[in-house]
């Protein structure tokens, strides 16, 4: 039945449509420290194994194995909070593949530094985190003409 029959009378509501907000650059941030240090846990946890210089019979291999059991599960924490901050955008893949990259890349330039004992570079590397920004991607993107121009809600 059609809402223009006679004798359907429509029925009208006053309530506010929300439109909802789409998530703040904040889950995608936490996406890349959760990556970070997943990929520090790894690092940690493989050097342990095969450093020479952690295989010594000191705490090396279990501060090193502790280390990388408290980073796995800090980013698990981590990337849990920032799901539940993406509501509804938890399927948009473009939330987790960059943050995600420039994550694991950070987490191993830093694990290397931290290896090398470099001192004062080894927070260096998390100046990269400001890339895992919405906005920023989208201006880097715009810029190699790789991303329309204006995103329009639907």
């Amino acid at each position: 039945m059609a809402a223009h029959e006679p004798g359907i009378r429509r029925r009208r509501t006053n309530a506010v449509v929300s439109v909802r907000r789409p998530p703040s650059t904040l889950p995608d941030i936490l996406i890349a420290f959760a990556a970070v240090g997943w990929a520090m846990a790894v690092s940690f946890l493989l050097a342990s194994f095969l450093d020479p210089d952690l295989r010594g019979q000191d705490a090396g291999p279990v501060l090193a194995r502790t280390f990388a059991a408290a980073l796995a599960t800090c980013g698990s924490f981590v990337f849990v909070i920032a799901l539940a901050l993406l509501r509804d955008d938890r399927g948009d893949t473009s939330h987790y593949l960059t943050p995600m990259v420039i994550g694991f890349l950070v987490g191993l330039a830093v694990t290397s530094l931290f290896l090398s004992a470099a001192g004062f570079w080894v927070f260096s590397p998390f100046l990269l985190l400001i890339f895992s920004a919405r906005p920023l991607r989208r201006a880097v993107a715009r810029m190699l003409g790789r991303a329309p121009t204006a995103v329009v809600p639907s």
